[in-house]
């Protein structure tokens, strides 16, 4: 067997992203998403919630916010957050926790790295500890407080849905049947199923879902002085790994490819360095090791290696959106709350259309992790740091566009103060912060021919869709987005590697490499031309010198966008700042 040091790639066990497995239980995929009239529902309302994890949780918060009552939270479970009941095995959140971001911090900037806390409620995880990667008993006690008083039905286990008089029917085990407008699906993810491979015929064959829990010393009979081989390289893999250090006697990881460093890809579902206990252990010569086969042959290596020396083997291959089949539920209530899936995220998320709703099924919406298959590897938007400021986007959408509530934006009156809305925005907020490059303010003339429109964190796809509910109706020929990003070259074109991350030179980059402001004038045809700001290791943005580079390239980006023509873009090349290349297009 040909194999070297350092997973079956599956999107990491990062805690502070999942909001909570399939608890509510999915219809089939392969039903038709046409209309089924199956009589009309004893219950009604305009949102109908499924899932009372962060994303549902988040989504009732914002609608009470917008003093909107008519809604339900189905849930299956007892109680709230139901996924952290059980995950992560280890009972170790690895999502930020940090309570002290400074003195005279406004709270949008202490919620840059607080991971955990929702929107529209003062209780936040902090309140409860301190500790930085805390026990997920936390969250589950932070998500029940939050819970109290919200609209919530538990123990309402979903059997399927259907349509009747162009509404969503969603309906329950117990015969109940509710009907909703508009049908927010917040069922988060469910375990990755054993994939075909040799391996899964081993005599000792385990998940991370299923294997047995450990006493208090670390130990059970399963594991206690055997060998165990672990078949996967994301979070979940190297959990397991450090988990049951005290109880086999060898851990072996096998892995298909190498695992990602999000300390070095800047994604927050890759492998966490703090889960990389593994490697002292191997490379210290403890016993346990790292194997990347070259010739994975279905994991027959593994297999046959477990049949020699009489190994257990867990699959620890993390979790999906897809909804699982269910063969014995009638037809009637076969529309599935999970619908088609994007193979460009690994078939892992739905596909989605303006806002996240489902391009197959009028008046359904996708919330939660089920977002992440527009950010998938690049963005937050699948943990509930970035989520938290979709679905704000999100609620915000669908309340102007289909009940003529008004949409979020102001009205500044000056470039004063504009330059001094911006300048605040790079230092306060949190979510221009955690969803950068695909979150961004927005910058128009106001429609009125006085001062400027400005529209605060948009989902950058959905520019467009945005500005009409307020208004711009004709794409204008430029406007301006206001946001952060990491820098990239064609010397540094995505992931750094450690000696990057130590290199002096890195700091001294134009544009920088690490995350800073950036500014970009998007032009009628959807030319793009970048202004950078300045990288601030303290990630503030208040020091003076960081102020005057900000102003300077938004002044820049102002001349050409919004108090000169679209067309003088050309023009930013003699400017340090500025980079002009066209627009990345999102499937």
């Amino acid at each position: 067997m040909s194999c070297w040091h350092l997973c079956i790639c599956w999107l990491p066990l990062v805690i502070s992203a999942i909001d909570r497995p399939c608890s509510v239980c999915h219809p089939s995929v392969g039903a038709p998403a046409s209309e089924v009239d199956v009589g009309a529902p004893a219950s009604e309302v305009d949102f109908l919630i499924v899932g009372a994890g962060p994303a549902g949780l988040q989504w009732a918060l914002l609608l009470e916010s917008a003093n909107v009552t008519s809604y339900l939270v189905l849930e299956k479970g007892f109680g709230a957050g139901s996924f952290f009941r059980t995950y992560p095995r280890a009972r170790r959140l690895i999502s930020n926790n940090k309570c002290r971001s400074g003195k005279g911090k406004s709270k949008d900037f202490g919620f840059r790295h607080d991971w955990n806390s929702l929107l529209g409620t003062n209780r936040s995880l902090c309140d409860l500890t301190n500790e930085f990667y805390t026990s997920a008993n936390y969250l589950v006690e932070y998500l029940e407080e939050v819970a109290v008083g919200l609209r919530i039905e538990y123990n309402a286990t979903v059997l399927g849905t259907s349509r009747h008089n162009g509404r969503h029917v969603v309906h329950l085990v117990d015969g109940r049947a509710f009907s909703c407008q508009h049908l927010v699906v917040a069922t988060g993810f469910a375990p990755e199923p054993l994939p075909k491979a040799h391996w899964t015929r081993a005599k000792e064959l385990f998940t991370y879902q299923t294997f047995p829990d450990l006493d208090a010393n670390g130990k059970a009979p399963f594991c206690d002085n055997r060998e165990v081989y672990i078949i996967g390289n994301g979070n979940a893999a190297f959990e397991t790994a450090n988990m049951l250090a005290s109880c086999a006697s060898a851990v072996h990881m096998f892995m298909r490819r190498p695992p990602r460093f999000s300390a070095l890809t800047h994604y927050v579902g890759d492998v966490r360095m703090k889960s990389f206990e593994i490697a002292d252990r191997y490379l210290l010569k403890s016993l346990d090791s790292l194997l990347v086969v070259e010739d994975w042959m279905d994991g027959a290596a593994p297999a046959a290696m477990s049949k020699e020396f009489g190994a257990v083997i867990i699959f620890s291959g993390g979790f999906t959106g897809r909804s699982p089949r269910l063969e014995d539920v009638s037809e009637q209530y076969r529309l599935p709350l999970v619908g088609s899936m994007n193979s460009s995220a690994k078939s892992k998320f739905p596909l989605t259309a303006t806002f996240f709703s489902d391009p197959e099924v009028e008046n359904k919406w996708y919330a939660g992790n089920l977002m992440h298959g527009r950010d998938y590897r690049s963005g937050a938007g699948g943990f509930i740091h970035g989520f938290r400021y979709l679905i704000n986007a999100q609620v915000n959408f669908i309340l102007a566009k289909h009940y003529e509530r008004p949409y979020p934006s102001l009205h500044l009156a000056d470039d004063a103060s504009l330059k001094s809305h911006v300048n605040s925005r790079f230092q306060n907020s949190s979510a221009l912060y955690q969803m950068h490059g695909h979150m961004r303010d927005i910058v128009v003339r106001h429609p009125s021919g006085s001062g400027y429109l400005y529209v605060e964190q948009i989902p950058r796809y959905w520019v467009h869709e945005s500005l009409a509910l307020l208004g711009v109706q004709q794409r204008p020929a430029c406007h301006m987005e206001v946001g952060f990003d990491y820098g990239h070259t064609s010397e540094v074109p995505g992931p750094w590697d450690f000696s990057l991350m130590f290199s002096e030179e890195r700091e001294d980059r134009n544009p920088p490499l690490f995350l800073h402001p950036v500014m970009v004038a998007v032009d009628a045809s959807s030319a793009q031309t970048h202004f950078h700001g300045g990288e601030d290791f303290r990630a503030s943005w208040t020091d003076p010198e960081e102020v005057r580079r900000n102003l300077e390239a938004l002044e820049a980006c102002m001349k050409v966008c919004l108090t000169g023509a679209a067309s003088e873009a050309s023009e930013c090349t003699s400017a340090d700042h500025c980079q002009t290349n066209s627009v990345t297009k999102h499937s």
